[in-house]
């Protein structure tokens, strides 16, 4: 197949979606972008060529954001959205629409997160501050044939800077913003001889929090950050190299805390309560409407939300020509990270005060709980040589995790139905009221070991149209030990505590809740992807450039999960089904000298879609992770980047996605073989997937001396509004989608202005985020009042220095 080999800006946020601020490349009297490679099917190729919809920041994009992390960067990349859970374990990407939201254990995510060709266990772990960013290539759609494992959706795929072999370089990058927040980042990297060369990467940050917690006059929502990164590469051959990476980061973050944007009634004289009408009746359009208070910044909380985690890694990749030009590649990684959450669940500080029963004044509940995993992968891989006509791929994966939990709950005793009489009426004087504190204690190990074959070829067939195949074999094994007892010396219940005996709120028609639950599920899966690219003046034998059209099929797979969490029960031991995906993608791409066009079109149907869903089926609400049905999600997704003059670059990204429930499975009653709830839910959006979302861009660089430049560089960021809640059902029919499950649109301007001096060695930036000063909220925490916002939901300035050497 001919190669096209237009220029497209290295220094541009690039993509099938070229979509952030870049520097222009200087020289020249007409705007030239130069050619992005990029690694998104496993081999260096030319953005332009990849037949897949590929998102890319490259490191200029990601540092000229000024974010703490990835969740930062979502509004530069239109189809990604992402959910911030109360901890990092339970937070989570969605691309298309199509994302894993929950607490347990033993589901994995939808999205695969992939550093340095090693997949992250949990897409929170990476979710720290971002260390030496080379680039983020964000790969939509199934990508089982290439990457890692259970990329049903697509891949976050981030790949960080080697160790320079030629001469040593580095830099030293410090930030200041309000309300002091200040990060500092310092690498250093170069040769040690002519076989070996190191790089090392430290980081520093920290911030007290834009929230105020008025019950101790504190800030909160912040962070306390450190970490780094050393890497050695070492050549003993003339046709390999060998990769040494260790990374070490602690963080130690009062995040993230629920704040109360609707009236909870639990303490209306606290200074924190919201200024909101609550739901009205006759919002816009003769509905009901939630009156959110997108203002909220204060906080009425005892007990201090908080997420410590702590990672080491270590991984070995190999790079060797074997034979006739064929690579061998080999990467092997161990990771242990541990998370511990602490979590104010009663979100006031007057519960459990009160020696009165429960629900007529407000309950205390308080969580506390780790989780520890250890993570093991090895890939091996196979290429074909960059010439071949033939280019093809082979390799096995092996992955295998361990987590062990344990969570702690501490909350008021309950007696509101009589739960408690037994135990009361048997121990004279005992009583159950709000500051009658009783807990219990999970304790869980759950285990993922999975093993895969894949590979990926494409063929010229003939001038200007390629073919491509690739096909993955799947095993995958799920298993799990829960055990959970009441701490309360008499055996009480509490809010979300379980007596003792039997353990159970539920009935015998639920199935009622044993003390010790286990389960263990295997499947084997084989899918496939196929497509054609097809150089447009090629295949025509036209020499002008005409661009590259490409259709691809593929099937996607997420492997199959259980409901494990604190109150798991007995249904619960139900194996969750696998997540399988049909895909069809087609798309144009088109670069010239000063223009890069990139479009897509989409539609995938998905069966068997792991996530919560509220069931009501006993009287008491809680999630439940289930196959909640099939879904369905299509859209049309537009990119493109023109240089007009010289020193001048425009970017633009529009993202039309529709996500919705095609058919609601309710969950099955393990002990009767029917239905809990039969809630049908056709036609309703997918959590966290907005219609349209879109981002604009502009840079501009001009000189004002022979040694210093002055820069402009500026976002615009559309966020359309999008359901955060799921209907419930009571057994028979479902509930509406409550009011206030929509989340508001909202609108990000944010703007940089500097100096470059002496060819770049020196800058200096002063930096607007949110110039519009526009507040929103980011995620509904659920109990129909807990929001969560972002710092970025306010104006707030900065200013950065950057020294390169």
């Amino acid at each position: 197949m001919k190669r096209t080999s237009t220029r497209i800006s290295a220094k541009a946020c690039m993509s099938a979606s070229a979509f952030a601020l870049a520097a222009v490349a200087s020289g020249g009297a007409l705007a030239q972008l130069d050619e992005i490679t990029v690694t998104a099917q496993k081999t260096e190729q030319s953005l332009q060529e990849v037949p897949l919809a590929v998102s890319v920041l490259n490191s200029e994009a990601v540092e000229n954001a000024y974010a703490i992390d990835f969740e930062g960067l979502q509004t530069l990349v239109p189809s990604v959205s992402f959910r911030k859970g109360s901890t990092n374990a339970n937070s989570a990407i969605t691309i298309r629409g199509i994302g894993t939201i929950s607490f347990s254990d033993a589901a994995e995510p939808s999205v695969s997160t992939v550093v340095d060709g090693v997949v992250l266990g949990r897409s929170g772990q990476a979710f720290g501050d971002l260390f030496d960013i080379e680039r983020i290539e964000v790969l939509r759609g199934p990508q089982g044939t290439l990457f890692g494992k259970n990329a049903s959706a697509g891949v976050v795929n981030i790949i960080t800077r080697r160790p320079s072999t030629e001469e040593y370089e580095g830099y030293v990058s410090a930030s200041y913003f309000e309300d002091e927040e200040y990060r500092v980042k310092a690498r250093v990297s170069g040769p040690i001889n002519d076989d070996v060369a190191f790089s090392l990467v430290v980081n520093r940050s920290e911030f007290d929090g834009f929230l105020r917690n008025v019950f101790n006059n504190r800030d909160v929502n912040g962070y306390d950050r450190w970490g780094g990164r050393a890497q050695v590469l070492w050549t003993p051959f003339d046709d390999g190299e060998v990769l040494f990476t260790y990374e070490h980061s602690e963080g130690d973050d009062d995040c993230c805390t629920d704040i109360e944007a609707l009236p909870s009634g639990r303490n209306p004289a606290s200074p924190a309560a919201p200024n909101s009408q609550g739901i009205i009746d006759q919002g816009p359009g003769n509905r009901p409407f939630a009156d959110i208070d997108l203002d909220q910044r204060l906080i009425d909380h005892d007990f201090e939300t908080r997420t410590i985690n702590n990672t080491d890694a270590f991984s070995v990749e190999i790079n060797k020509d074997i034979w006739s030009g064929i690579t061998f590649t080999s990467i092997t990684a161990f990771r242990e990270w541990s998370n511990t959450e602490l979590r104010e669940g009663d979100f006031t500080s007057i519960g459990g005060t009160f020696d009165e029963p429960v629900f007529g004044v407000p309950f205390q509940l308080h969580d506390v709980g780790t989780r520890d995993h250890s993570q093991f992968t090895q890939e091996f891989r196979f290429k074909s040589p960059d010439d071949s006509p033939l280019n093809w791929q082979l390799g096995a994966y092996y992955f295998a995790l361990d987590i062990e939990s344990d969570f702690t709950r501490e909350a008021s005793c309950q007696n509101n139905g009589g739960q408690n009489q037994p135990i009361l009426d048997a121990n004279p004087g005992l009583t159950c009221n709000s500051n009658d504190i009783v807990s219990a204690t999970s304790f869980s190990n759950t285990s993922f070991d999975n093993f895969a074959l894949f590979g990926q070829a494409d063929y010229d067939i003939l001038e200007g149209l390629n073919v491509l195949f690739g096909f993955r074999f799947t095993n995958d094994n799920v298993s799990f030990v829960h055990t959970r007892r009441n701490n309360d010396e008499f055996g009480r219940q509490g809010v979300g505590v379980r007596p003792r005996e039997p353990n159970s709120q539920f009935g015998p028609a639920s199935g009622g809740f044993d003390t010790v639950n286990q389960g263990e599920t295997e499947v084997d899966d084989f899918s496939i992807k196929a497509g054609v690219n097809a150089d447009l003046g090629a295949l025509i034998g036209n020499d002008r450039n005409l661009g590259n059209a490409y259709f691809v099929y593929s099937q996607g797979y997420k492997g199959p999960a259980f409901n494990v969490f604190f109150n798991q029960g007995f249904n619960d031991i139900v194996p969750i089904a696998e997540e399988t995906s049909d895909h069809f993608e087609i798309g144009y791409k088109l670069a010239l000298p000063s223009f890069l066009l990139n479009v897509a079109l989409y539609n995938t149907d998905i069966e068997g879609f792991q996530a919560n869903a509220f069931d009501n089926s006993t009287g008491v609400t809680i999630t439940r992770l289930t196959n909640a049905g099939d879904v369905r999600t299509r859209g049309v997704e537009v990119d493109a980047v023109w240089s007009p003059i010289e020193n001048l670059q425009l970017t633009a990204a529009f993202a039309y996605n529709d996500a919705e429930i095609v058919a609601f499975n309710s969950p099955i009653d393990p002990t009767t073989g029917l239905p809990e709830s039969a809630g049908i839910f056709e036609g309703v959006d997918l959590l966290f997937s907005p219609d349209f979302n879109y981002t604009l861009g502009a840079n501009y660089q001009f000189p004002i001396s022979e040694t210093m430049d002055f820069f402009i560089n500026t976002t615009f960021s559309h966020v359309d509004e999008q359901e955060s809640l799921l209907p419930s059902g009571d057994g028979t029919n479902p509930f509406p989608i409550p009011p206030q499950s929509l989340l508001p649109s909202y609108n990000l301007w944010d703007l940089a202005v500097g100096l470059s001096i002496l060819d770049d060695k020196y800058r200096v930036t002063g930096i607007v985020n949110n110039l519009l000063d526009e507040s929103f909220v980011t995620t509904n925490s659920g109990d129909g009042f807990r929001f969560q916002t972002s710092r970025d939901a306010e104006r707030y300035f900065g200013v950065n220095f950057r020294a390169n050497f």
